[in-house]
């Protein structure tokens, strides 16, 4: 169908259908195996943001979803910040957070 880029770990996935960080990993990989490129999501919820915990969730989420990945793949990854609690929430990330 001629697509390049590939969605990983959306947070309507993560939620609503239980894709956790095992199951993202294996997807990432087989994206780049098959010659495409992961837009990999990664982001926290409402309740890890009042706890101040995005950087560590982010981490974890980073590490976790590209175990494997070579430094050469990488070329071919997306990071997209998409915080669970900003998607049709109406609230909006500030920038005195930013990470």
């Amino acid at each position: 169908i001629g697509c390049e880029y590939i969605l990983c770990g959306h947070s309507e996935r993560r939620i609503l259908f239980k894709d956790d960080d095992v199951n993202i990993n294996a997807k990432v990989k087989k994206v780049l195996e098959s010659g495409m490129k992961p837009i990999l999501c990664i982001g926290e919820t409402k309740d890890e943001l009042d706890l101040d915990i995005t950087k560590e969730v982010c981490a974890m989420q980073l590490s976790k979803d590209l175990a494997g990945v070579t430094k050469e793949q990488m070329a071919d990854v997306v990071i997209a910040y998409e915080p669970v609690w900003a998607i049709g929430t109406g609230l909006v990330y500030e920038p005195v957070w930013a990470i």
